[in-house]
């Protein structure tokens, strides 16, 4: 399992996204741990076939953690 977190901020078509994520191995207390990537967000399209919810954050299996 990975943790991901999201840095940086830039607005798209009025929709905010991340300039960055960092990944970290996902500890046993669901904390990260060890850093493994870095990605940085670029050629930002949108397609306008996409349903609606296709941003929208998954109902099961999510954790948001504020200040990591």
């Amino acid at each position: 399992e990975k943790f991901m977190s999201m840095h940086g901020k830039q607005t798209f078509d009025g929709i905010v996204l991340p300039t960055s994520y960092k990944t970290y191995w996902l500890q046993e207390d669901e904390m990260p741990g060890e850093h493994i990537t870095d990605i940085t967000v670029s050629k930002i399209k949108f397609l306008p076939t996409l349903e609606k919810d296709h941003f929208s954050m998954p109902e099961t299996n999510t954790m948001i953690i504020e200040g990591l």
